[in-house]
């Protein structure tokens, strides 16, 4: 069982390198890991030079150069940080339901590993990390849209899904680490592309969700905070 792991990077080389090997040294599985970025050069990987417009079109570009025979494709970010056998538990949990889904990995908001945010647009879970199975993928009409540079990506992703019949659900027992702390990337990235992608997402989704255009986004957009008991 192989499973293609996709990493757009725009920090530290060394803290890119540290996700990378954690993953291969704690996952049973065959991986095979695609990390795009300038021009780091990370061992156990296949490097991706990217110009890096965006995380999200990061992922959608990488997806070409992972490899075929793969049956599952997660995603993750250098700002990321992997817990215990979170890929091999994201497959198990996958594998237990009907596609087409999407898992999300449990991300702990910062240093509170028992609490985590499960974001919604429209009432419906998004992933902003994740795995999914090729067949999944398929069935949501593709992976990620590389029209969106930073943002909407994933919850476009996670609306295919829905309208396809499927469903997007959180992997309690597979655990990163977020480390929200805003730099210069994210304040850049923001400034750049969260408008314009904001405008194509609304675009796009507005003629199922007409309350996007008539109700400000924090009635639709909205997140959750839970505990892993709830």
């Amino acid at each position: 069982m192989k499973i293609s792991v996709i990493i757009p990077a725009a920090r530290s080389p060394g803290r890119v390198q540290s996700i990378v090997d954690y993953l291969h040294a704690n996952n049973a599985a065959d991986l095979d890991i695609v990390v795009s970025s300038p021009g780091f050069e990370i061992d156990g990987v296949r490097n991706v030079k990217d110009d890096m417009t965006g995380s999200s079109r990061a992922i959608a570009d990488a997806l070409k150069y992972t490899d075929s025979d793969s049956q599952f494709i997660a995603w993750l970010s250098d700002i990321c940080l992997p817990m215990d056998d979170n890929l091999d538990v994201m497959v198990a949990c996958l594998d237990s339901m009907v596609a087409p889904v999407i898992a999300e990995f449990r991300t702990s908001i910062y240093s509170e590993n028992n609490a985590y945010r499960v974001c919604t647009i429209t009432g419906k879970q998004y992933a902003r990390w994740g795995m999914v199975s090729r067949h999944s993928m398929e069935l949501c009409g593709g992976f990620f849209d590389p029209a969106f540079a930073c943002f909407f990506g994933d919850v476009d992703f996670s609306l295919r899904c829905w309208k396809a019949g499927g469903h997007v659900l959180t992997c309690e027992n597979a655990l990163i680490k977020m480390d929200g702390q805003k730099d210069n990337i994210t304040t850049s990235n923001w400034a750049r592309s969260r408008e314009s992608d904001r405008t194509t997402f609304i675009n796009k989704w507005a003629e199922d969700y007409p309350v996007m255009r008539t109700e400000d986004d924090s009635k639709w957009n909205v997140d959750r905070v839970l505990t892993r008991t709830q």
